[in-house]
């Protein structure tokens, strides 16, 4: 038994029955019987455990059938991945019940049955009455007119969409690592479906999904999306969600990816006090006629990763630009990488170090793209389209 204090609040709130104890073991909490049995050799009664009772979990407790001729009536439910995901989610569901005080659970239940069984709409009433879910939110509306209505209703409230992914911070010494993400959609009424360039060549349309993908000492998630047109470019898009984001705090630095890099993105972080990490596009004027044709050339080097990496610094009055150099990947001058940043104060070693983080957002969106099959859409209308964007966030 585990002291009283160590408990979590769900069982210090529970209320025993009288002649029952709770046992903690492997993690698990169990409601179990407990007796007076008389013991000769002492000539006193003693307690002792009897048969267990169920589980106590924080949606109550969850008995434990016992008798063979009830084996037939038994309702199985899924509960480990559904317990695993409620423990970890608990900002989420304040958040939601905050923004979206009339349908959080609704949404909140979508979220994790797609996150478990995936997804596809179409089967998710059925997964939720095999979940544990529908015990801890019973008689939820998950059909298909009813999820039907849910991303409509959710699409025309992207104000509520908007503060909820504000509400959630990370930490604000935080890297945001920003992308562009192309979804394909054949739909005639969703507006930002427009004929663009995908990151595999396809001129179809699409919409161009950016992402502020927050990054700090102990937390790594996405933080703020929003639509825009398959034919918006990356950079084009990025004061119109960073004004919509609302990041302002100081300290907070962007890394992102040469799409993002003008002079105009540049001098909007500096007047906002916000840093940045922005690599630049080959023959820029920062280093144009700079490029060493040696790697014994460079001012220094330092190992990243089991790597050599030649580097040299230029300082400007308001940035400085480092050249870096992996010999292991590239032979000629078209491999070579420029990074200008605002943090003076960094070495080219932590620049470098830092721009790799991006790894991160790249990981993300194969996540999105591959593992939740979430790269095309076949909803036909703009509410239902944000709303299913939304989800896809949770």
């Amino acid at each position: 038994m585990e002291q009283e204090h160590e408990r979590p609040e769900f069982i210090t709130n529970f209320k025993k029955p009288q002649a029952t104890e709770i046992k903690h073991i492997n993690g698990h909490w169990y409601l179990y019987e407990r007796k007076t049995k008389y013991d000769p050799s002492t000539q006193k009664s003693r307690k002792v455990s009897g048969r267990l009772l169920g589980t106590i979990t924080e949606f109550g407790l969850v008995p434990r059938q016992t008798k063979v001729a009830d084996a037939f009536n038994l309702e199985v439910r899924e509960f480990g991945a559904y317990q695993y995901f409620y423990e970890h989610t608990q900002t989420m569901r304040e958040k939601l019940m905050e923004h979206f005080p009339g349908s959080w659970k609704q949404i909140y239940t979508v979220a994790i049955l797609r996150t478990v069984y995936g997804c596809r709409f179409r089967r998710l009433e059925a997964h939720y009455q095999d979940s544990f879910a529908s015990l801890a939110y019973p008689s939820l509306a998950l059909s298909s007119s009813s999820l039907t209505l849910l991303l409509r209703n959710l699409g025309r409230n992207r104000e509520a969409i908007r503060l909820f992914m504000g509400s959630i911070r990370g930490d604000k010494g935080r890297y945001i690592l920003v992308d562009g993400h192309r979804i394909l959609s054949s739909s005639k009424t969703v507006d930002h479906a427009q004929l663009g360039y995908d990151s595999k060549m396809r001129y179809k349309p699409q919409v161009n999904l950016i992402y502020l993908f927050s990054l700090g000492d102990d937390c790594a998630f996405p933080e703020y999306y929003k639509q825009y047109g398959g034919s918006i470019t990356d950079g084009s898009a990025f004061s119109d969600i960073l004004s919509e984001a609302g990041i302002d705090e100081q300290g907070v630095t962007f890394v992102g990816d040469k799409g993002f890099m003008s002079q105009a993105n540049c001098s909007l972080l500096d007047d906002c006090g916000l840093h940045y990490i922005i690599p630049l596009k080959r023959g820029n004027a920062y280093v144009q006629g700079k490029v060493p044709q040696q790697p014994l050339h460079y001012s220094f080097s330092f190992t990243y990763h089991g790597r050599s990496i030649f580097a040299s610094t230029f300082a400007f009055e308001d940035c400085n630009v480092h050249l870096f150099r992996d010999t292991a990947l590239y032979d000629s001058e078209m491999g070579t990488l420029s990074i200008k940043t605002n943090r003076k104060e960094l070495n080219a070693r932590q620049v470098y170090a830092i721009y790799k983080q991006r790894q991160a957002i790249e990981q993300y969106f194969k996540t999105y793209w591959d593992t939740m099959s979430y790269d095309d859409s076949c909803l036909g209308s703009n509410e239902p389209f944000e709303g299913w964007l939304f989800l896809n966030h949770l």
